[in-house]
């Protein structure tokens, strides 16, 4: 399997599933409704703020795709505020459908290209890796809330 196509299977894996490790992404927002999403159940980031983090880092990401630079990402980016639910979870899907039609027309040379300190294929896999960190944040709130 060529490099492009082992990207997209992870990011494909880690956003939707199956992952070997446990729920995806997608698979751990699944059956969330509008509380839930907005509740801070142990004073951290809500699960709408941690899926509009998500969709922003696959952003930036793309854009390196793209050919641009690396730059600092100032915090209104980094963390932006979420919009209501069912937009903010849509733009997380539109924003990983993004990244994943680039990686496709991707060839070596341009997954090599540096980006910051790092390849832009590390951090396309960083974009995957970072799913499953968040997946796993999203576990832990959906059983802290009630009904979820």
């Amino acid at each position: 399997m060529e490099l492009s196509g082992l990207i997209r299977e992870q990011l494909e894996q880690c956003f939707r599933g199956p992952a070997w490790h446990g729920p995806s992404l997608t698979e751990v927002l699944a059956g969330v409704g509008d509380s839930a999403a907005s509740a801070r159940p142990l004073t951290a980031h809500s699960i709408a703020e941690i899926a509009a983090h998500a969709a922003a880092w696959k952003r930036v990401v793309a854009g390196w795709a793209r050919g641009g630079e690396w730059q600092e990402v100032p915090p209104e980016l980094d963390w932006p505020s979420p919009a209501a639910w069912p937009e903010s979870r849509s733009g997380l899907e539109r924003a990983h459908e993004d990244l994943v039609g680039l990686v496709g027309d991707l060839d070596a040379a341009a997954l090599s290209r540096r980006v910051g300190e790092t390849s832009l294929a590390q951090a396309i896999f960083g974009v995957a890796h970072h799913d499953l960190y968040h997946a796993g944040q999203i576990a832990l709130l959906r059983k802290a809330v009630p009904g979820t």
